[in-house]
């Protein structure tokens, strides 16, 4: 058991090592992982399909203000694509004045995502390619456009996978921003009942560096319950412009758990 504790922490402290060598643009942490969404799926090593859709509706108010969302979305995952489509729609209303209970309307939001990876013919080389555009024309930026694209690699029978791309960032009444955005994904057995899963991916500019780690280990309890101990790392590097100081950013998070598997694809 000490030799699998050691193994553990080895691969960790590798893992962030490696990461430090990369970087981030955006202010929020959410955001930035949808950037990577489709990255942190792997293709089905068989003819499995798994594919949903899904739509919601939501309204929301008080005695100053109102909401209305509409959203939709397409999910699909096979041995050489995966993609995700979402759209939603947000209406916002608020008070017209202090003294008055007249509404009236705020925002009104159209946000459109789509994630993308796909297996280039059979060779283990995949693209990758994220877009989210949003427009709100009662909004201060009006528009704000995302778009990301890259190449990977799969390695050792699909066990790690290396990617890098170019993302741009177009807000309209603000400004444009460029930045490379590289990410890995690393799953394999340690030993017969421990299974290593990390993944990791880095944002980095002339303004901002940032990257974010998830490493997880899952224990074999019996046929399909695991033991799971997840380690989340999330570091932000970025200059305030007001006061011109560097602003440096640490979260870390340590998740015990335990998961059921319900499906034959055990991981």
């Amino acid at each position: 058991m000490f030799k699998i504790i050691r193994s553990f922490l080895l691969a960790l402290i590798v893992a962030q090592t490696y990461l430090t060598t990369s970087f981030a643009i955006d202010n929020n942490a959410q955001d930035r992982a949808r950037v990577v969404a489709a990255r942190n799926d792997r293709f089905y090593k068989n003819n499995t399909v798994r594919q949903y859709i899904n739509l919601s509706g939501e309204y929301e108010s008080d005695e100053n203000s109102k909401q209305y969302v509409l959203s939709a979305g397409h999910f699909y995952r096979s041995a050489k694509l995966i993609n995700e489509v979402d759209f939603l729609r947000q209406t916002d209303y608020t008070q017209k004045a202090a003294n008055k209970y007249e509404l009236k309307r705020s925002g009104d939001l159209y946000d459109f995502q789509i994630s993308t990876k796909a297996i280039v013919a059979d060779t283990q080389n995949y693209l990758v390619f994220y877009n989210r555009s949003k427009y709100d024309q009662l909004s201060t930026y009006y528009y704000d456009i995302t778009t990301s694209a890259g190449i990977g690699r799969m390695f050792f029978n699909d066990k790690l996978e290396i990617d890098i791309g170019i993302g741009h960032s177009d807000v309209k009444n603000y400004d444009q921003k460029t930045t490379i955005i590289p990410s890995f994904r690393a799953e394999f057995d340690i030993t017969e009942k421990l299974h290593f899963i990390q993944r990791g991916y880095a944002f980095f500019s002339n303004e901002v560096d940032d990257y974010q780690s998830r490493t997880r280990l899952q224990y074999l309890i019996s046929k399909s319950l695991y033991l799971q101990v997840t380690h989340d790392f999330d570091r932000r590097r970025y200059s305030n412009e007001k006061k011109r100081l560097a602003i440096n950013e640490v979260h870390r998070r340590i998740i015990f758990g335990f998961r059921y598997d319900l499906g034959a694809d055990a991981f």
